[in-house]
């Protein structure tokens, strides 16, 4: 009777040890399983975050202040540059069939626009005051910035 039941207790106890291996190994996969959902979850937010950037790109100078925007607006891409204080200078960008040029004054008004559109080149100039400026007073003399050297 005694060498009937010890094949019988290596047979209990090897199968408790298989038990024990197995429920050891259930509880490393299921960490394994947690740690890579872990992992791909972190990468899903970080390329979403990312694409989220792409739609305004921002060029800040060394002291941290934005210096100027490539964004995509309601009339269609356009490149911003910014003073120091953060106002508007100049914008290039599109709209509809044309393509736009715009400065703006100190107080962020527009002064001076270009458009390239189908039918011609549309300009825009306003004074000090605000005021449209027509004719000669619209247009300069001079060669301006284009002067040869």
């Amino acid at each position: 009777m005694n060498t009937a039941s010890h094949p019988f207790d290596q047979f209990a106890e090897r199968l408790d040890k298989l038990e024990r291996r197995n429920r050891r190994l259930t509880g490393m996969l299921v960490l394994l399983l947690v740690a890579g959902g872990l992992v791909l979850l972190g990468a899903a937010q970080k390329a979403e975050r990312q694409s989220s950037e792409m739609e305004s790109f921002v060029l800040r100078d060394s002291a941290g202040k934005e210096r100027a925007r490539l964004a995509i607006g309601k009339e269609g891409p356009a490149l911003q540059f910014l003073n120091g204080r953060g106002q508007p200078l100049a914008t290039v960008g599109t709209s509809n069939d044309a393509l736009l040029l715009r400065l703006f004054d100190r107080n962020g008004h527009l002064q001076t626009g270009v458009a390239l559109e189908q039918d011609g080149v549309a300009l825009v100039n306003y004074d000090s005051d605000g005021q449209l400026q027509r004719g000669l007073g619209a247009l300069l003399v001079t060669n301006g910035v284009f002067g040869r050297d």
